[in-house]
């Protein structure tokens, strides 16, 4: 390889990395929510569905077919900001290693404020058909634990101990 060369690609592999995330599309908060049947996951669904569009947001998610052949979940739903999918303002999903433990995380957002009152709206109405919601803990590097490494702790998920010493 040439110097020239060298230099570009090296110059080109610098450019390249983790891109950062915006301040607005960051998690403020995320709760487990153990839904095992295919009514608690609809529920949850149409309580999101129901608060968006009082608010004047909407809600996009996967049909049961597509959840089942593609991504091998039972839930995958978000609620987007106006009638746009320009920013999330919550997401609702689980994961293969323990469906029905869904994963409901809540945006920051560019309107902190606006992502607030959604939120609040939605805590509301989930805690009063679902019960008081679990918080889930997150990870030394900020990201979410795996549903797999999580166990109840009173009120709230933890990280569990065999994970933690890791």
């Amino acid at each position: 390889m040439t110097k020239p060369t060298l230099l570009i690609s090296c110059l080109f592999l610098s450019a390249c990395g983790v891109a950062e995330q915006p301040d607005w599309a960051k998690t403020v908060v995320a709760y487990g929510i153990e839904a095992p049947a295919r009514k608690d996951r609809s529920d949850l669904i149409d309580i999101l569905s129901r608060v968006a569009r009082v608010q004047g947001h909407h809600v996009d998610s996967a049909s049961d077919q597509d959840l089942a052949q593609v991504y091998h979940l039972t839930i995958n739903a978000c609620a987007w900001k106006g009638e746009g999918d320009d920013e999330t303002l919550a997401c609702a999903m689980d994961f293969q290693e323990r469906p029905g433990l869904v994963y409901l995380t809540f945006d920051k957002g560019s309107d902190p404020g606006l992502n607030a009152r959604f939120r609040d709206a939605v805590v509301a109405q989930l805690t009063e058909r679902f019960g008081p919601l679990r918080e889930i803990p997150r990870m030394p590097n900020g990201s979410l634990p795996l549903a797999r490494e999580l166990v109840v702790d009173g009120k709230d998920y933890a990280v569990s101990d065999e994970t933690l010493r890791r």
